[in-house]
């Protein structure tokens, strides 16, 4: 079992809404936030049905966005500054890597271990730990939950494991 992220048993219903949304609402307004990524809300009408969005509401605040990574681009080791914990599915961009690191004590080198996103899964993502990002092709295009600090990630997992999400 990983440190740093926990697949949930359940998946988001909503990805084909928040992919009509993004085709359909030509004016969106991106935002290029200070990781130099682009994000932007995600109406709650669109997420308030879903079972993982319902019970998760119960308990946490949630910060529901589309975030867009630009193609071709090697995002640096980072830790989010807003959020410990994310909550992500991927829409677009199936060639980019999340990959969670420690450099190791002579610092020679990364430990690391990368998540590999499935179409369709949704993924806890403890970004409070120094994680990069690598995307290799077409822009990257995921719907994130974040969680606002002071929750952490291991609250949201044990949290998600009890209400069998």
């Amino acid at each position: 079992m990983s440190e740093y992220y926990f697949e949930l048993t359940k998946s988001f219903s909503f990805l084909n809404k928040v992919k009509e949304y993004l085709d359909l609402d030509l004016d969106i307004n991106w935002h290029r936030n200070y990781y130099d990524i682009d994000v932007t809300p995600i109406p709650v009408n669109i997420l308030k049905d879903d079972i993982i969005f319902k019970t998760l509401s119960l308990k946490f605040e949630i910060i529901p966005l589309v975030v867009r990574f630009d193609a071709k681009k090697w995002y640096t080791w980072h830790t989010d500054k807003i959020r410990n914990v994310g909550l992500n599915s991927v829409i677009q961009g199936k060639e980019s890597h999340v990959i969670f690191g420690k450099l190791s004590t002579n610092g020679q080198y990364f430990d690391i271990e990368e998540i590999i996103y499935e179409d369709n899964k949704t993924y806890l993502l403890d970004v409070s730990k120094s994680h990069s990002i690598v995307n290799l092709g077409e822009p990257r295009i995921i719907i994130s939950l974040g969680f606002p600090q002071p929750i952490m990630f291991n609250e949201v997992k044990e949290f998600c494991i009890e209400n069998n999400l």
